[in-house]
């Protein structure tokens, strides 16, 4: 039997079914006229028979298109069956899909040292190595032989989505910066982690002192103008509220559950890549303070992003939906910003609060944002607000998400 193909039955379903010499049947199922269904199937020999879901992750399925998101895999050990001849016919479906299906092709800014080579790990054991694609420079063996061509010939990035999309991989990650990439990506599905500054400068100096023999002192090295507020670079311009996921290391476990539910995995917290031999284990409070010092951008950026993380955390512990979005600007007269949800084409209605709590105004966010357009942000980019008022203190004022009570907070 083969690996991998379609063995029509007398219904026109989809099976594939292998045998291994220690009595492991396995493949997958489908139906040809929905194959985006589940289906249960029946394992039968003339000595006995066994029916269950065929929901295993199959990635390799899912990339040759023969089933939508690739849960259509099983496996039954019949090792202990009298008669091992077997067959396997699908019985029927589901009435609903019981795996969320991966929202579509996500890029993930892999800044370094932040437990970006976890996350990695854990997309390709669970998707598969095909269908993560990867850019961390021409001279790594890692990187993607076609993906480096298209970058270094002719910067075609229009192209590379293109390729990205048809080809279904499912992860385009690496140690590359959110632009230009990002004008083609939409920026829901933008993703990356952040990590405390001090301790994302000093894991990086140790890995360049013990991987790439840098000789020069950690105060030189927090000094060089390369390694300053590397991580705000790497995400700059886009609008941090709008892009997708932001993980925090400090907090990885909880990061990666938003990042399954938002997006529709089930990866595992994976810890790779830990250096275990660093030149500085506990820094002195000067080189602390010139960590700081020279990171500035990167100390308030994820100061921002950390609190918007907590926020988050607690409203989806609340059973809320994450609104993106921020208060954008505050002025005498109005406060303006945007707000969306994230697979949801609605507007999102929002609520002027004033500093007692009353509710002054109500409007939805459906003005139009030429600004953000280049982002490709949900409802092409009819997500604006913009609350006007007289003989008020704007900053007395909060805009909070009516179906939720999320606070929208002014954006970095």
């Amino acid at each position: 039997m083969n690996n991998l193909g379609k063995t029509p039955d007398l219904n026109d379903d989809l099976i594939s079914v292998n045998k291994s010499v220690n009595g492991l049947v396995f493949g997958w199922a489908a139906k040809s006229n929905d194959i985006s269904a589940q289906v249960i199937i029946e394992i039968k020999s003339s000595s006995n028979q066994v029916c269950m879901i065929a929901n295993a992750f199959r990635p390799d399925v899912a990339h040759q298109g023969l089933h939508s998101n690739g849960f259509c895999g099983f496996s039954c050990n019949i090792s202990d069956w009298e008669c091992q001849k077997v067959s396997v016919k699908v019985l029927g479906v589901l009435a609903k899909n019981t795996q969320a299906e991966p929202t579509g092709l996500v890029m993930f800014v892999h800044i370094p040292k932040t437990a970006g080579t976890s996350f990695k790990d854990a997309a390709i054991k669970y998707v598969g190595d095909s269908l993560v694609a990867k850019h961390y420079g021409g001279g790594s063996l890692e990187s993607t032989p076609w993906i480096i061509e298209n970058l270094s010939d002719n910067k075609d990035y229009p192209a590379l989505y293109r390729r990205l999309i048809v080809e279904k991989f499912q992860f385009f990650i690496g140690h590359m910066h959110a632009m230009p990439a990002a004008l083609v990506v939409p920026i829901r599905q933008v993703a990356t982690i952040m990590r405390s500054p001090t301790e994302q400068v000093l894991s990086h100096y140790n890995h360049h002192v013990r991987w790439l023999d840098y000789k020069g002192s950690v105060s030189d090295y927090i000094n060089s103008k390369a390694f300053k507020n590397i991580q705000s670079r790497m995400l700059a311009p886009l609008p941090i509220s709008l892009i997708g996921f932001i993980g925090i290391t400090e907090d990885y476990n909880n990061s990666i559950d938003i990042f399954n539910r938002m997006y529709g995995y089930k990866f595992n917290a994976l810890k790779s890549n830990v250096n275990t031999i660093k030149d500085i284990e506990a820094p002195t409070d000067d080189i602390i303070a010139l960590m700081k010092k020279c990171n500035m951008t990167d100390m308030g950026l994820y100061d921002y992003v950390y609190s918007l993380h907590c926020r988050r955390l607690l409203l989806e512990q609340q059973d809320g939906r994450w609104c993106f979005g921020a208060v954008k600007k505050r002025t005498l007269n109005n406060i303006s910003g945007y707000a969306c949800w994230h697979h949801k084409h609605d507007a999102v209605t929002l609520q002027l609060v004033g500093a007692s709590g009353e509710v002054m105004q109500e409007i939805e966010a459906n003005q139009h944002c030429p600004a953000l357009c280049q982002f490709n942000p949900p409802r092409d980019s009819f997500i604006g607000f913009d609350f006007k008022f007289e003989d008020l203190d704007s900053n007395d004022l909060t805009v909070i998400v009516k179906s939720s009570g999320q606070e929208l907070i002014d954006e970095f």
